[in-house]
């Protein structure tokens, strides 16, 4: 089943013994600057027969695609739809073996507009007949004013908290440990949320197998990127790629069990924001 990269992993060894190790970190270093900086719908409600205007700008992708009868785009640009229900739109960006997606919603439909209201005509006033003199009445004291009460502040509203989903869970014979190491505000969220391996645990030494795994982002985090971490003996190829910063990165690498365990690491500019560990065997 997985021939084809063993092949491929046996002829980058050779080729690391005749070349030097740069030589193999050059064919396994993927492009930078991979994310979806931007997917919006304007508006977001339409009634029924209009039209919305869907706005993207991806960065780095060597493919975008747009479902829902879109299809392939260029990486930056705007398409007017005219859906005839509610509809979501899902954008999906590629580069190399890493995979993001971002969804909007364009909802159809809505309540109608309140009638204006008819004014009332006000009666003409009647002739008022003068009245007869009365005695002045003695003068009453004055009362004191009563205080107006002070108004109410308005709170203020707490931030919406951000929704990546559950951390993942451990593939079937695997042990699992995920880690977010940064303490990030309310309105964002970094999380491991899939780890899939094919065979399951436990994995003997040198067992070739395919490995995935989903990041799920919503934050302003600089450079997110993943990688293989140092003190793992596994070969994973490619051995590091891009995260986009909102939606889903998914991940599908080939490894090769060397050791105990496996380290993947979730970076930002250079620091380790967030890891998993699976336990091979």
């Amino acid at each position: 089943m997985f021939r084809g990269p063993v092949r491929l992993l046996m002829l980058l060894a050779v080729g690391s013994v005749a070349l030097g190790c740069s030589t193999l970190d050059d064919l396994l270093t993927p492009e930078s600057g991979f994310a979806i900086k931007s997917f919006r719908a304007n508006p977001g409600q339409v009634a029924a027969g209009g039209t919305a205007t869907l706005e993207w700008d991806v960065e780095g992708a060597d493919s975008v695609t747009i479902d829902n009868g879109v299809g392939s785009v260029k990486p930056k640009g705007s398409l007017e739809v005219r859906p005839q229900t509610t509809t979501r739109y899902t954008l999906q960006a590629s580069t190399g073996s890493s995979v993001a997606t971002a969804s909007v919603e364009v909802l159809v439909g809505g309540a109608s507009p309140s009638p204006s209201p008819v004014p009332t005509p006000s009666p003409s006033p009647s002739p008022t007949p003068s009245p007869s003199p009365t005695p002045s009445p003695s003068p009453s004291p004055s009362p004191s004013p009563s205080p107006s009460p002070s108004p109410t502040p308005t709170p203020t509203p707490a931030p919406t908290p951000a929704a990546c989903g559950a951390a993942a869970t451990a593939p079937s014979g695997c042990g699992l440990t995920v880690e977010t190491l940064v303490t990030l505000p309310a309105n964002e969220c970094l999380k491991i949320t899939r780890v899939e391996a094919t065979p399951a645990c436990p994995a003997g030494f040198n067992t070739n197998r395919a490995l995935r795994f989903d990041i799920t982002a919503s934050t302003t985090l600089p450079d997110l990127r993943w990688r293989k971490g140092a003190s793992s003996a596994d070969i994973v190829v490619p051995s590091e790629g891009g995260v986009a910063r909102n939606g889903v990165t998914t991940v599908l690498v080939t490894n090769v069990v060397l050791g105990q365990d496996l380290l993947i690491e979730v970076t930002s500019a250079g620091t380790v924001v967030a890891q998993f560990t699976l336990r091979n065997y």
